[in-house]
C-alpha cells in the first residue's frame, strides 16, 4: 500500500502464524500492529480500479491518493478481485473485463 510518502505497509513479514517461542499474547500484538499499517484506508473513498492487462495485477486508488496493490495469484481466474467496502457496504468484484459493483457482502 502506498500512501503520499510511498510504501506504508506490504504483506512482507506478515505475521501468518506465531514464532515458536511466542506466546498468544505477543503474537496477536505484533499481528495487530501489522494491521494497523492500513489503517489510513479507514473512511477514504475507491475512486478507481486499474488491471494490468498482461499480468491481471490490480491498482486500487482512494481518496487522497492512496493506492493499493495486488498481484494475481491466477489471471486465467472468472474473477480476479473482490474487494469490499465496509463503509459504503458495496462490493466490487473485478475481472479483466470490468468491474461489477453490488450492495452485498456474498
Amino acid at each position: 500500500m502506498e500512501g503520499e510518502n510511498g510504501v506504508v505497509a506490504s504483506s512482507y513479514g506478515f505475521p501468518d502464524e506465531p514464532e515458536e517461542d511466542e506466546t498468544t499474547a505477543q503474537y496477536r500484538r505484533r499481528f495487530e500492529q501489522k494491521c494497523r499499517e492500513s489503517d489510513l484506508l479507514i473512511g477514504r473513498v475507491l475512486v478507481a480500479v486499474a488491471i494490468d492487462q498482461l499480468s491481471s495485477d490490480l491498482t486500487l486508488t482512494f481518496e487522497g491518493g492512496c493506492q493499493l496493490r495486488n498481484f494475481a495469484v491466477d489471471m486465467h481466474e472468472d474473477e480476479n478481485w473482490r474487494f469490499r467496502d465496509g463503509a459504503t457496504g458495496q462490493t466490487y468484484r473485478v475481472r479483466m473485463d470490468g468491474v461489477k459493483v453490488s450492495g452485498d457482502f456474498h
